[in-house]
């Protein structure tokens, strides 16, 4: 979850005149600065009027609570620019203010807005629990938590946290390799505050670059922050654990082997985390680099990669202590560690080959192998070497093109039929006028045909008849009449995106026609076209139409959907309908899910004396008694109150 913020001032759209963060009105043409945004994205940092997203590079800008007022004791913080999100909950941007509405300082405000989980809502406490304890300076600071409530209904928790303006040592270790001293002191002072969390019993199992911030102004006068304890373990305290044996949390490259198993873990599991840092920081690539659960079981026994060989002794042994696949042989408190990191460690920087970035080598070569030698170091520096070789190649070129030559030759050859006739060997024939007339007769294809009669041959002697060789004669061409050319549809392609939560996703005509299953992307004519998103497991069916036009050639369409929990309440014994799916449970008041869109509510009742399981059995005694729709874009705060009146039939 990124918390950085590195931008001091935005700069008005109006005038261009450039102010501070926590000014109230612009200094140029006195405009409403509480209106406008400025985006945090270090190459853009446009400002402008709220927005989902940046209008000048996409990236997200505002969030669904931006703008929004939370008190707080005295004080009251305005939340302003979205930072991140996670599974855990949003962080945003807040301007602390005091009773008379003037700013003081900017903080950053993380929200669980999931309440009605209780697992996330005792995680969330358990990270602010964790948080307030730790006062080491590479550890985020907390300076408040509460609870945002509306018409005495829970909507959020809430956490004031420091807000840290920097870059996640992620980006920052993208660019390669560090050198020694540089990866140790980042490494230092996380176990720095490492070791402060588990004096007091506190495990952060999700141990990662992404968690830790590098705040700064310059690379000499950098710090580094830790922060994210939402999957945080308390083994000081007394209680039942809510991930239990068996349960596997964390990220996949980072996890020990036996978080990786779903074991109970200690502090060494952290330890080897870390480890995967420093190594990750050395090197510019990962020790471990599994797919998968089942790829990492088989990384984890084969030990540190070769490439430690090359580092120098000091550093093996941290890495070694630190990176041991038994929990034995880690160090058991990372105050062993830091006291090899007392001494001082000869420099290393591992240098990356121009002709591969990806993989990072030493000064030193890993091995030697002969196909990486260069051609003159395998054949020598012999003049007529490369005079045979030449030799050679042309040699054999030269037969490939002769054996080619001679395959063609004999495919295109005409094959000759040689005419046989047989005599009786008794005496030879009589052939009238000419001894080669019978010869001509029977060459030619219309001999049959001539009315000149056959003479009479003597009666002992018997000619044997050689049928004529019917020869095929050419075909004439025939005439065929070119078929008219049909002018192809004009179609353009058109490419779909869609939230995860839609299972199923249709497509058809605006005008009608049967559903059709829906791909990425696909060939549309021009025209208008409805799609349906549907999951029956979370009752979810919305529509949305969109127009294909003429142009461009490529058009993209995207639908984007929002859970919100609302709370709901009816008139008892009736039963609620959304989107056409059946809420069970929800007689009189319940929780329910609604999509952001346009949803359906429908109330349907049973007639006196019938009972509620009977008429659930039995649908078509259900007669509906309001209908309303709802277009949804935020949560509906209170609560939706749907009552109707039982002396008219229907209300809409």
């Amino acid at each position: 979850m990124l918390l950085g913020l590195t931008i001091k001032e935005s700069t008005c759209p109006q005038c261009q005149t450039k102010n501070p963060l926590l000014a109230e009105r612009c200094q140029g043409c006195q405009a409403d600065l509480s209106k406008l945004f400025t985006c945090r994205e270090l190459s853009c940092q446009a400002t402008q009027e709220a927005s989902s997203f940046c209008r000048v590079c996409q990236t997200r800008l505002t969030g669904p609570l931006s703008n929004r007022i939370l008190p707080y004791g005295e004080r009251v913080y305005r939340l302003r620019e979205w930072l991140g999100g996670g599974g855990m909950g949003e962080v945003y941007r807040a301007i602390e203010q005091d009773q008379q509405g003037k700013n003081i300082r900017d903080v950053a405000i993380k929200l669980n807005k999931e309440v009605t989980q209780h697992d996330l809502c005792t995680r969330f406490e358990r990270e602010v629990a964790a948080l307030a304890r730790l006062q080491s300076p590479y550890s985020v600071k907390v300076y408040g938590y509460g609870e945002h409530k509306e018409d005495e209904i829970l909507i959020a928790q809430y956490m004031i946290m420091e807000l840290l303006e920097g870059i996640t040592l992620q980006k920052y270790s993208e660019q390669g390799p560090l050198p020694s001293e540089e990866a140790l002191l980042i490494f230092s002072q996380i176990a720095s505050a490492l070791r402060e969390a588990h004096r007091f019993g506190v495990i952060h199992r999700d141990l990662k670059p992404n968690n830790i911030m590098l705040v700064g102004r310059s690379k000499d006068s950098f710090q580094a922050k830790l922060f994210d304890f939402g999957l945080s373990k308390d083994t000081s305290k007394a209680g039942a654990d809510l991930s239990s044996s068996g349960v596997i949390l964390g990220t996949l490259w980072y996890m020990s082997p036996e978080q990786a198993r779903g074991e109970d873990i200690d502090q060494r599991s952290d330890i080897f985390s870390l480890g995967v840092i420093l190594y990750q920081l050395l090197t510019g690539q990962l020790p471990f680099p599994a797919s998968n659960l089942f790829e990492l079981y088989q990384l984890h026994p084969l030990g540190l990669p070769p490439l430690v060989s090359r580092m120098p002794e000091e550093l093996q042994e941290i890495l070694r202590g630190c990176l041991a696949y038994r929990v034995q042989d880690r160090f058991r408190t990372l105050d062993a560690c830091l006291s090899m990191l007392e001494k001082p460690l000869p420099p290393f920087t591992l240098k990356i080959l121009p002709s591969s970035s990806e993989l990072p080598r030493a000064d030193i070569p890993l091995f030697e192998d002969s196909f990486e030698r260069a051609p003159e170091e395998l054949l020598g520096s012999r003049p007529w070497v490369s005079s045979l070789l030449t030799v050679l190649a042309i040699l054999i070129v030269s037969s490939g093109f002769m054996a080619f030559l001679f395959y063609k030759r004999t495919l295109t050859r005409d094959k000759k039929t040689d005419l046989e006739l047989r005599l009786p060997p008794s005496s030879p024939l009589q052939l009238r006028n000419h001894p080669q007339h019978r010869l001509l007769a029977m060459k030619s294809p219309h001999a049959s045909q001539r009315s000149t009669p056959r003479p009479e041959a003597p009666p002992q002697i018997r000619e044997e008849r050689v049928e004529p060789i019917k020869k095929s004669r050419p075909q004439p061409p025939v005439n065929r009449r070119k078929k008219p050319y049909k002018k192809r549809p004009f179609r353009i392609r058109v490419s779909f995106s869609w939230p995860k939560d839609c299972s199923s996703v249709k497509l058809r005509g605006l005008r009608g026609g049967a559903w059709e299953p829906l791909r990425n992307k696909r060939l549309l004519a021009p025209g208008h076209y409805k799609m349906l998103c549907e999951n029956t497991k979370q009752r979810l069916r919305k529509y949305h139409t969109f127009e294909v036009f003429r142009s461009p050639a490529q058009q993209e369409v995207s639908i984007e959907l929002q859970s919100f929990r609302q709370r709901i309440f009816i008139r008892p014994w009736a039963f609620l309908y959304m989107d056409g799916f059946f809420v069970k449970e929800c007689q009189s008041a319940c929780e329910i899910k609604m999509w952001s869109g346009t949803t359906k509510l429908v109330l349907k009742q049973c007639p006196s004396g019938v009972s509620a399981q009977r008429c659930l059995q039995q649908k078509h005694a259900q007669h509906v008694v309001l209908q309303r729709k709802l277009t949804v874009t935020t949560a509906i705060q209170p609560a939706l109150k749907l009552r109707w009146d039982p002396k008219t039939k229907l209300h809409k």
